[in-house]
C-alpha cells in the first residue's frame, strides 16, 4: 500500500506500474500484494515514482525487484523523481541462501541509489527484534528473554530507497512504539505495537532544491 498526501501530489494523476514493474522482474519474483509501483504527479511539477516492496523471508528477490525499478525508471520514466519503501529482508550475512546487508548496500549503490541509513548502514541499526516465545508448538525455536538480543532475529531489513543525485536523507528515525520513539531494548511486536518490524521514516530534500522536501515512511 502507499499514502500519498493530497496536498504534495495531485489526486487523480495516479497511473498504477505495478504489473509493468513486476514482468521487468521475471514475474516469479512477487506474489499479488507484494509490490506496489505508482506514478504520479506532484503538486510541485515534478513526476514521481513511488514503490513499496515486502520481500521474501531470505530477501533474495530484493534485487531483482530493485533492478526492475531501475530498469523502468531508466527506459520508461527518467524524469520521475524516485522513492522506494521495502522490506528486504537484509540480513547481517550474505549467503547464497540469504540477502546480506552490505551487500545489498554495494548493489544498490552501483545503480546509483542511496538509502535512508546513508553510505555505511550499521548492523546495529537494526529494525526487527523479535524471539519466539514458549508459548508456541516449536519449542526448539523457542528462546529466553535474557536470550533475545543474542539469540533472536535482530536485523535491518526495512530501508527507504533513492536515487542519490535526486534527493538526500535527513532526520532517519524508526519507531518501534507508535510515539515516535525507539526503545533499544525492547522485544517487539507487542500488545501495544502488533508489528514486527520498526516503523521508518526520514525527510527525503531535493538536491537541487533544498527547500522542497517531503517525509517519508516505511511500516
Amino acid at each position: 500500500m502507499i499514502l500519498a498526501r493530497k496536498d504534495k501530489f495531485i489526486e487523480g494523476s495516479r497511473a498504477d506500474l505495478t504489473e509493468q514493474v513486476g514482468r521487468l522482474a521475471g514475474g516469479r519474483w512477487t506474489a499479488p500484494g507484494d509490490l506496489c509501483a505508482i506514478a504520479i504527479k506532484g503538486v510541485d511539477g515534478s513526476r514521481y515514482l513511488l514503490a513499496s516492496f515486502h520481500g521474501d523471508t531470505n530477501g533474495l528477490a530484493t534485487i531483482p525487484v530493485l533492478k526492475a525499478l531501475n530498469e523502468a525508471f531508466t527506459k520508461s520514466y527518467p524524469d520521475h523523481i524516485v522513492i522506494f519503501g521495502l522490506d528486504a529482508n537484509t540480513h547481517k550475512q550474505n549467503s547464497v541462501n540469504c540477502q546480506g546487508i552490505a551487500d545489498f548496500q554495494q548493489k544498490f549503490s552501483e545503480m546509483g541509489f542511496a538509502s535512508c541509513w546513508g553510505p555505511s548502514p550499521g548492523v546495529h541499526t537494526w529494525t526487527t527484534r523479535n524471539a519466539r516465545t514458549y508459548l508456541q508448538p516449536q519449542l526448539q525455536k523457542a528462546v529466553g528473554i535474557s536470550d533475545a538480543a543474542r539469540k533472536g532475529e535482530v536485523n535491518l531489513k526495512d530501508w527507504i530507497i533513492f536515487y542519490g543525485n535526486q534527493m538526500q536523507a535527513v532526520d532517519s528515525a524508526r519507531d518501534n512504539t507508535g510515539n515516535r520513539e525507539f526503545a533499544e531494548s525492547m522485544v517487539f511486536p507487542t500488545l501495544k505495537f502488533p508489528s514486527d518490524h520498526a516503523i521508518v521514516s526520514c525527510m527525503l530534500e531535493r538536491n537541487e532544491n533544498h527547500h522542497h522536501s517531503l517525509r517519508t515512511a516505511l511500516g
